[in-house]
């Protein structure tokens, strides 16, 4: 049969007070928090700038679908204005000036 051996730890006021055993724990407990908290930092900006990339994304095709429409209707009231004649004439004669 085994006996069983038991450990008392004692710590003294002097040992918490001067070094020892728990400001070692404390301190430890200090980094790994430190160490947490960066990660968490490194995690969320990387977070951030995945999301801030897909929100410019869909900014610019908004705003080239925004510019293909605007042409679309400028285009097709252009040609329904009552200026329609002096474009025309003057498409006719920028076209002979090309040729």
């Amino acid at each position: 049969m085994k006996v069983k051996k038991r450990a008392l730890l004692e710590l003294s006021h002097e040992q918490i007070k001067t070094g020892g055993f728990l400001p070692i724990l404390v301190a430890i407990a200090t980094g790994l928090g430190a160490l947490a908290g960066g990660g968490a930092a490194i995690a969320n900006s990387v977070i951030s700038a995945k999301h801030q990339k897909t929100e410019e994304e869909e900014e610019e095709e908004e705003e080239e679908e925004e510019t293909k429409r605007h042409n679309a209707e400028i285009e097709k009231n252009s040609s329904k204005s009552k200026n329609c004649k002096y474009w025309c004439w003057f498409k006719k004669i920028r076209n002979r000036a090309i040729k």
